[in-house]
């Protein structure tokens, strides 16, 4: 009973984790937020990093409906 107290936990810590990681790559996305007039290599490396954060956090959200 207590390992799995223990071991649920530990999930929650790393959904937060992941969710925490994947608001800041969006909010630093954001910060450095470039047209696509100006820069295409930037605005494709945003476009890129916006879509990793939303991936962590679409996982960690995963993850906690799996695990409750």
């Amino acid at each position: 009973m207590a390992k799995r107290i223990r071991n649920k936990n530990f999930i929650n810590l790393i959904v937060v984790g992941l969710m925490l990681v994947g608001f800041l790559i969006i909010s630093i996305s954001f910060l450095t937020w470039v047209p696509h007039e100006e820069s295409e290599i930037v605005y494709k490396l945003n476009f890129l990093s916006l879509t990793i954060g939303i991936l962590y956090i679409l996982f960690a959200i995963v993850l906690r409906k799996l695990t409750h």
